[in-house]
């Protein structure tokens, strides 16, 4: 039985790993600053509805950067929570959330979206007007979550599992005060 649970267990990180990952990570870090304390880096992005998502728009923001995929099981067990929680933000105008989502067919994304009610904004990693986000920062699996302060620095990376620890990093981000 304990066998068959480590099993399982490698099955859902397994599966739940972001494909095309970059080779040299370390360098990708020193390229776009991928770690708590770095400026965020700046993209451009279609959303499902074929809006346009400037990352430079969100500045006196907290924003949420939500890496996940249709594919990935443990992405789907934080579903619920995940909606719970920005939906009690949604409101918050200085709050906003991007669901990215990874090596997923387009109507796969987009039935898994409807099916699931995600009703906050999404796109799907891509190089089409900027550079892709998954290696702006350094997303190596999936589920992730990076949370950007209202200066626009990195300030959480977090795996949205342990819901507690995110749901206490963003009221800590949205209730912090902005100082110029």
């Amino acid at each position: 039985m304990k066998y068959l649970l480590l099993i399982i267990t490698a099955y859902f990180f397994i599966g739940c790993s972001a494909k095309e990952i970059p080779a040299n990570l370390d360098e990708l870090n020193k390229q776009y600053g991928c770690e708590v304390g770095d400026d965020a880096p700046l993209f451009k992005t279609e959303l499902r509805d074929n809006s346009l998502f400037d990352f430079a728009d969100t500045k006196g923001k907290v924003v949420m950067l939500d890496f996940w995929g249709a594919w990935c099981s443990i992405c789907g067990m934080t579903r619920p929570d995940m909606k719970q929680l920005i939906n009690d933000y949604s409101n918050n105008i200085d709050f906003e959330v991007l669901g990215i989502s990874i090596n997923d067919r387009p109507e796969k994304w987009i039935e898994y979206i409807e099916e699931h009610n995600l009703n906050w904004k999404h796109t799907q990693n891509s190089t089409k007007l900027s550079k892709d986000p998954q290696t702006l920062y350094c997303i190596q699996g999936v589920p992730a979550v990076i949370l950007i302060d209202k200066h626009g620095k990195i300030r959480y990376r977090l795996n949205p599992i342990n819901h507690d620890k995110l749901k206490e990093a963003i009221a800590e981000l949205v209730n912090e005060e902005v100082f110029n």
